[in-house]
């Protein structure tokens, strides 16, 4: 009986090196890394929404939280980037999103070409946050953002015909993600 080189191949395979394999094999299944974003206080403030994050009190203080769920860059398309947006309130009231922009340690500067937010007046601190929004980027500035540092995040909302500035850290991380 003939065995072909697959089966021979993976009779052969080192046990001491699992990990390896597991790596390989990921790939193999299409599964890939990509950094993902994040900021730090919301993780925590969805960690823990009754705790008091100071990370969170310039933000918090226009009555509207603003919350990134997560950040990337799309698989299939290296010049979009997509942040993923939740709200929360102090006080019920509605929130608009007027401009996103993101500023890297080099000084390259990226505004979203295409946003929106939905923030209805609702309870606080509800189960889960019912407001929601989306940022998206595009654009040959992409690629060129130094993801590996803190990038800022700065957001501009309109709350009762008042406009508030608001600045947050993103944080970047090596995720496997699977294809969908």
């Amino acid at each position: 009986m003939r065995m072909n080189k697959t089966v021979r191949c993976l009779m052969n395979l080192d046990p001491g090196r699992p990990i390896l394999y597991l790596m390989l094999l990921m790939a193999l299944a299409g599964c890939a890394p990509t950094l993902q974003l994040q900021n730090e206080a919301s993780e925590r403030y969805f960690d823990s929404p009754n705790f008091e994050d100071t990370a969170l009190e310039g933000n918090r203080a226009s009555g509207v939280l603003i919350l990134v769920r997560t950040g990337y860059i799309q698989r299939d398309n290296q010049e979009k980037l997509s942040i993923y947006l939740g709200c929360d309130f102090t006080e019920p009231q509605s929130a608009k999103l007027l401009s996103a922009n993101l500023v890297d340690s080099n000084g390259l500067k990226l505004e979203a070409a295409d946003l929106g937010m939905d923030c209805p007046e609702s309870l606080r601190r509800t189960a889960s946050l019912r407001g929601s929004g989306y940022l998206h980027f595009y654009g040959d500035g992409v690629p060129k953002l130094a993801l590996g540092e803190t990038v800022l995040l700065h957001v501009s909302i309109e709350i009762q015909d008042s406009v508030y500035e608001l600045s947050l850290p993103l944080t970047s991380k090596r995720v496997w993600v699977w294809p969908t």
